[in-house]
């Protein structure tokens, strides 16, 4: 068995929080108030309450049963009910007649083999001047087990995630790579605690005392402000992720 990403609840740290807290951050600058967010590929949700704990009204969207059970669990304890919806269906995402202002996905693309076909689909679902904010692991050179074991399909060049969404008819907004602490954190922390949990079978155990970063959740906030020193370096391309804000040209005014 492989981890897909967003279905282990129990394998997230800081680093996952300082990347929805980068996208969070895009976001603000966009809009504030009730405005359509849609979180696409949202996992377990860990983005999508927090954006709705904004006061945004977002729809979380992802194809597994998992995480989506795990999700309305966290929905089901939490005080923002009523800002989230939650889709399984990529025909009835695409009837949605009012649009989207923002689409976020964190970590997502890398995942579907159509990547093209899916930002067709963003800029199909997204109102006049919407925005897609997103963050992917960047640089081929970087692969490495966790890349296969999360069944990543690809790592991204800067110009080639740009090219996925401007050949789309997006215009790129904002793009940045950002490390070395997140970097320093994948190749000396996360990488090996996931291999540790990797029997010779190459199966994933999902039990909660296999991962010591399960027991972080509460230190998240905490430990964030160390992955800070990121945005120092973020005009340098030599790190493993970006964040790219790209929005949907107004063709009446184009």
């Amino acid at each position: 068995m492989k981890i897909i990403w967003g279905q282990d609840p129990h394998f997230f740290g800081p680093r996952d929080y300082f990347r929805n807290t980068l996208i969070i951050k895009e976001v603000r600058k966009i809009a504030k108030g009730r405005v359509k967010i849609l979180d696409f590929g949202c996992g377990c949700g860990n983005l999508t309450l927090r954006l709705a704990e904004l006061g945004y009204s977002v729809t979380g969207f992802d194809i597994s049963p998992l995480s989506l059970d795990v999700l309305k669990n966290k929905i089901d304890k939490s005080s923002v009910k009523k800002s989230i919806k939650i889709e399984d269906n990529i025909e009835k995402l695409q009837k949605n007649v009012s649009g989207f202002k923002i689409i976020c996905a964190g970590e997502v693309l890398e995942h579907i083999r159509d990547d093209k076909e899916v930002v067709r689909i963003f800029k199909k679902i997204l109102v006049k001047d919407g925005f897609c904010v997103l963050t992917v692991p960047a640089r081929k050179k970087y692969w490495d087990k966790s890349d296969e074991l999360a069944e990543h399909l690809r790592r991204y060049e800067k110009k080639e995630l740009m090219g996925l969404f401007t050949s789309e008819g997006f215009k790129i907004k904002r793009i940045y790579c950002f490390g070395p602490v997140s970097l320093i954190w994948h190749k000396f922390i996360y990488l090996p605690t996931l291999l540790k949990r990797l029997p010779s079978s190459g199966s994933i155990q999902h039990k909660r005392h296999h991962s010591f970063l399960s027991y972080l959740t509460w230190l998240n906030k905490i430990f964030v402000y160390i992955f800070y020193i990121d945005l120092i370096f973020m005009r340098f391309n030599c790190w493993n992720h970006y964040l790219m804000v790209a929005y949907k040209k107004n063709e009446e005014k184009d």
